[in-house]
């Protein structure tokens, strides 16, 4: 397996697994002679240890096993490469160069996230000279050589602006990140003043199809700084509807608008070299893994620590690593006042509230909202409040998301859903549903809109056939979900046909069988087929898995009572599934 492959498939299970799957190639077999001549040792123990810190998601314990077990085995590289990496998987940027600067030459030269440590230390550190020497003929794999190549074009260019563009040429018949490092040739031009050089290279970026929001908006402030409004808005325009807006982008925008001052982006040697490990880590390899985007990352905070976009990445890239309190500590570290401050603090308050530290997240999540309208922080909040039971909250956030779409002329069917699932709750159903159905004219076939208005209405005993006609759409579209299931079981309990409504409630219930709602709806299709003991078994379980309140107090009275005698039209059993 080539070095490209290994590393990027690297994951915190990956070091915990195999010895041999990540680093580099080692022909000389150090790594196969530490496992074999060391069982018995101090050296193993450490290596054990640090496999199983990477399985159970404990970084820091992993980078300090395996850092104690290179320096018990120095001449292993295999060893210098694991606790380099472990290290950076930790965020530690400054340590894992410290652990490569003891290293000897020949160890090192096998190790080359061990020897990307030492070069970014030495960028950091204004030793440009010695990373330039270190950057020469340095072989570090496929990806790191991406970043080895922008931070040698950054490194020249602060004596030949030239000789920096020639070198973060993308080689011959290579098409990976080529239009990636055009527009880091742009940059380059654009922080010499050499703004007409950079705007042609940043248009051949865009033709190369390189779309990411940082250098959408670098190319849309030099196009309108230059007097070419109309290239600005195309670029900006087409970039948000790819990839959406993000702070970049709203930036630009504002600028282009005339809300800001109008400027074009001037980097610094040091911005640069961050940004590029930036641009190169935004890619799809590194995106799909959040190990390696944490090494890059890190690598791209310790150059330059005020790059915001990069640290707002960071965080997410914690955060999909299942480390949420390490996110969280990035996100607080944007400070208020920041353009990435609203993200920062609506994905703090995301993470908050999935610790189950509700209160601390709407905090959060208000400070998001008072930093910030942009819909995309208006519609995280309100999903927020939605999930902690503040529903006139969130119907206040959706109602504004959906006033500014009428306005813009956008058809989205999601806030309507939204909207209209919080109207339900609040017992406000003749309000949720012409939401429902504005949805489904945006949307005909969407089975969540389907499901929900089909039910509302069947539930309520309003155009009972055309609500039956919904659900068994939804159904067609979703065959093995268990709330439209319950759904079809409950349209037919409504109408009176128990056994068809225990056959589709029982399969609701082997596909959900943890939702309480769907156990209960069982329990009372059960006591109207003649099925009492069933019903009984069925209440008491919907009992055990959490119901709310209302449901809590149904549950009980049912299991004293029973099921009233059945009228014309049985009274609802609460909100619409969703």
């Amino acid at each position: 397996m080539g070095s490209f492959a290994r590393l990027a498939g690297v994951s915190a299970l990956a070091f915990a697994v195999c010895a041999c799957a990540l680093g580099p190639s080692d022909p000389s077999g150090a790594g196969v002679r530490f496992l074999g001549q060391s069982a018995a040792g101090a050296e193993y123990a450490d290596f054990l240890s640090a496999r199983y810190a990477g399985l159970t998601q404990d970084p820091a314990s992993a980078a300090h096993y395996y850092r104690r077990a290179a320096e018990r085995q120095p001449d292993d590289p295999a060893l210098l490469e694991r606790a380099a990496f472990a290290t950076l998987v930790n965020g530690d940027a400054t340590a894992a160069a410290s652990v490569a600067r003891e290293a000897d030459a020949r160890v090192l030269a096998g190790a080359p996230f061990a020897q990307l440590a030492l070069i970014v230390d030495d960028v950091a550190a204004g030793r440009d000279a010695r990373a330039l020497k270190r950057l020469d003929g340095a072989k570090l794999g496929a990806l790191n050589d991406d970043i080895a190549r922008g931070l040698s074009a950054w490194l020249l260019a602060r004596s030949d602006t030239d000789q920096g563009v020639e070198r973060a040429s993308a080689p011959q018949g290579r098409r990976r990140l080529s239009g990636e490092f055009a527009y880091v040739q742009g940059l380059i031009l654009s922080a010499a003043n050499r703004d007409a050089e950079a705007l042609t290279r940043f248009q051949a970026g865009w033709k190369l199809r390189a779309r990411m929001p940082y250098l959408a908006a670098a190319h849309a402030r030099l196009a309108a700084a230059t007097g070419d409004a109309a290239q600005a808005k195309e670029v900006l325009d087409l970039a948000i509807a790819t990839e959406g807006a993000t702070p970049d982008t709203d930036l630009a925008s504002a600028m282009l608008a005339g809300r800001e001052a109008l400027k074009a982006v001037r980097l610094t040697r040091r911005q640069g070299a961050a940004a590029t490990i930036y641009i190169v880590a935004s890619g799809p390899v590194t995106r799909s893994n959040p190990d390696l985007s944490v090494v890059y990352l890190s690598l791209a905070m310790r150059i330059d620590p005020s790059l915001e976009v990069a640290r707002l990445d960071l965080a997410n890239a914690l955060r999909d690593g299942e480390r949420p309190l390490d996110a969280i500590e990035q996100f607080r570290r944007i400070m208020p006042g920041s353009p990435f401050a609203p993200q920062a603090r609506i994905g703090e308050a995301r993470l908050l509230k999935a610790r189950g530290e509700t209160d601390a997240a709407l905090v959060v999540a208000r400070a998001a909202i008072a930093a910030s309208r942009q819909r995309d922080i208006l519609l995280q909040a309100a999903d927020l409040f939605r999930a902690a039971d503040k529903y006139s909250d969130a119907e206040g956030l959706y109602s504004e998301v959906i006033s500014d779409d009428a306005t813009d002329g956008r058809k989205d069917w999601r806030p309507l859903f939204a909207r209209a699932a919080v109207r339900d709750k609040l017992g406000r159903w003749a309000e949720a549903e012409p939401d429902l159905i504005l949805a489904l004219k945006y949307e005909p076939n969407r089975p969540e809109v389907l499901n929900f208005l089909g039910y509302g209405w069947v539930d309520r005993g309003e155009n009972v056939e055309e609500g039956f006609r919904l659900i068994k759409q939804a159904i067609q579209a979703r065959p093995d979900q268990g709330y439209i299931i319950d759904s079809l079981g409950w349209a037919h309990y409504r109408r009176g046909d128990y056994e068809e409504a225990v056959a589709a409630l029982e399969k609701a219930a082997e596909l959900e069988p943890a939702d309480a709602v769907i156990t209960d709806h069982l329990g009372d299709a059960y006591w109207r087929s003649g099925r009492r003991t069933e019903a009984d078994f069925e209440w008491r379980r919907a009992l055990q898995l959490g119901p709310d309140a209302s449901q809590t107090a149904d549950l009980k009275q049912k299991l004293t009572n029973g099921l009233p005698t059945p009228v014309s039209r049985a009274p609802d059993a609460g909100q619409a599934r969703q």
